[in-house]
């Protein structure tokens, strides 16, 4: 009818006609941006990277440095805290492909919605490269299907697994060391 706006124009194929056609009638995996888009948030090569920071809400900031024998150490310590090799090494298997799990929202009016004006968790990857931008992952509030999240600088809003959220966010450091008794023998 004339003056409405309750469809969607449309052309079918090749051919030149509009067509309008009832939003309500359109499935709802038509208009799902996962089912025809890729739903990798990204895809990295874990050599490439050289600089890891995990910031968890309430807690102080764990950076890890790539040395040049390719080993991993904590940065600003003083030396009786390693690296934890098991939370790691998930850790970087887990950033090689993390994948959305839901699609939540584009370009959103306002990132409190979603707990990421003020996120729970913020991952900081820095390739060895210079010629390579580094990338954030920000991690907001947790819901029955998992955490929103978002890449800043990116519009898209979406949800990521809690088991790859708990990956990500694993405590990189290992207890402390106790100092070793020196013994006269």
């Amino acid at each position: 009818s004339a003056g409405t706006h309750d469809g969607l124009l449309i052309r079918k194929g090749n051919d030149k006609t509009v067509h309008q056609v009832n939003v309500a009638e359109i499935p709802d995996e038509v208009v799902y941006p996962l089912t025809y888009k890729d739903s990798k948030v990204w895809d990295l090569d874990v050599e490439t990277i050289g600089k890891i920071s995990v910031t968890k809400d309430g807690q102080s900031r764990q950076v890890v440095t790539r040395l040049e024998d390719r080993s991993f150490v904590l940065e600003g310590t003083n030396g009786n805290v390693r690296v934890n090799s098991p939370a790691f090494a998930k850790l970087l298997a887990q950033l090689a492909v993390v994948r959305a799990s839901g699609y939540i929202d584009y370009n959103p009016p306002d990132l409190a919605i979603y707990g990421l004006d003020h996120p729970a968790l913020e991952l900081h990857v820095g390739f060895a490269s210079l010629n390579e931008l580094g990338r954030v992952l920000l991690v907001g509030r947790e819901v029955p299907e998992g955490f929103y999240s978002m890449v800043k600088g990116r519009d898209v809003v979406f949800l990521l697994d809690k088991s790859v959220v708990n990956a990500l966010s694993a405590n990189l450091l290992s207890d402390p060391q106790p100092p070793r008794a020196i013994t006269g023998e």
